[in-house]
């Protein structure tokens, strides 16, 4: 999986933006070689984060592809982040 995915779904997922089975669901419906915006924009047309939430999806992917420069984050990033 692209590293930018895997924060794109740790940061999704702790800010509530969506949930994980929902990027399960586009996951499983892109594949592993997806890039990130067809991923970002997966989770948009599939309703999963709507309008008003736009600007914060466009946040996290800004975020996602700065820690993507360092490698992908510890675990699989579609369970849950240990607390």
């Amino acid at each position: 999986m692209v590293p930018a995915i895997s924060w794109l779904v740790r940061f999704g997922a702790e800010q509530s933006l969506f949930t994980l089975d929902q990027t399960k669901s586009v996951h499983a419906a892109l594949g592993e070689d997806t890039d990130l915006l067809s991923f970002a924009q997966q989770l948009i047309d599939d309703g999963h984060v709507d309008d008003s939430s736009l600007g914060d999806l466009e946040k996290i992917a800004r975020e996602a592809m700065a820690k993507a420069r360092e490698g992908a984050p510890e675990g699989d990033p579609f369970t849950p982040a240990p607390a």
